[in-house]
C-alpha cells in the first residue's frame, strides 16, 4: 500500500475516452464531492501483460511482483505504466535495504521500500520513515480483514466497558458522598436539638 500510495490503490482503469466519460458522468452522479472521486486512468486494455523480464534488478532481493500478486492483465500493465513497480525491492531490514540501495545499487533498481514501509532511492542516500504499518486495503484474504476488524471492535468495546466502569465508580463516589453529606446534616440537627432543649431547660431554671 506504501508502494502504490492512496491515489492509485482505489483507481479505475478505463480502455479509451468514451469509457472514461461514462464512469466520470456515473462518479459525478454518485460522488457528489469531486475530491472524493477516486483517479481513472486512461489505459488500453491489452490482451498480455507486459514483458518486464529486461527490467527485472539484479539483485537477490525480491521486487514488487515477487510479494505481490497480480493476475489481472490490465491491473498488472496499469502497475508498471503509473508506477514503475518492476524496478523497485522489496527489503525486509532497514539496514540490508540501505546497503543495497546507497552503497552498490543494482541495476535497474529505481526503488526499495522496508517491511515497515520506509522508501529508499538507488543512487542517492534519500530516505524516507514509514509511517504505515498496518494494511488498510490489501488483505491476503476477506477472513484476515474480517479478524483485523474484529479485532478492532474488540479493542473498542473494552475501551467502552471501561469508561462505563469510570463513569460508575464516579457515580457512586458522588452517591456516597451526598450520603456522607446527609448523615452529617442529621448529626448536626440533632445537636442543634439537643443545644435548644438545654437552653430551655436553664432558662426554665
Amino acid at each position: 500500500e506504501v508502494v502504490l500510495g492512496q491515489g492509485l490503490l482505489p483507481a479505475f482503469c478505463c480502455h479509451d475516452q468514451h469509457d472514461l466519460q461514462i464512469l466520470k458522468r456515473l462518479m459525478d452522479k454518485h460522488v457528489h464531492r469531486p475530491q472524493n472521486q477516486p483517479v481513472i486512468i486512461k489505459q488500453m486494455f491489452r490482451d498480455q501483460r507486459y514483458n518486464i523480464a529486461h527490467a527485472r534488478p539484479r539483485s537477490d532481493q525480491p521486487t514488487f511482483f515477487d510479494i505481490v500478486g497480480c493476475s489481472d492483465l490490465v491491473v498488472f500493465n496499469a502497475l508498471i505504466d503509473q508506477r514503475g513497480v518492476e524496478g523497485i525491492l522489496m527489503i525486509e531490514r532497514e539496514d540490508v535495504a540501505k546497503r543495497v540501495m546507497h552503497i552498490n545499487t543494482p541495476r535497474g533498481a529505481k526503488e526499495a521500500f522496508t517491511q515497515h514501509g520506509d522508501q529508499l532511492f538507488g543512487g542517492t542516500n534519500r530516505f524516507y520513515s514509514g509511517r504505515q504499518d498496518k494494511a488498510r486495503f490489501i488483505q491476503q484474504s476477506v477472513e484476515g480483514r474480517i479478524a483485523e476488524t474484529g479485532k478492532q471492535l474488540d479493542e473498542l468495546r473494552s475501551a467502552l466497558q471501561l469508561q462505563e466502569q469510570e463513569k460508575r465508580k464516579v457515580n457512586e463516589t458522588t452517591m456516597n458522598e451526598k450520603r456522607r453529606v446527609l448523615r452529617e446534616l442529621e448529626q448536626v440537627k440533632v445537636q442543634l436539638h439537643c443545644k435548644e432543649h438545654q437552653i430551655n431547660q436553664l432558662r426554665g431554671e
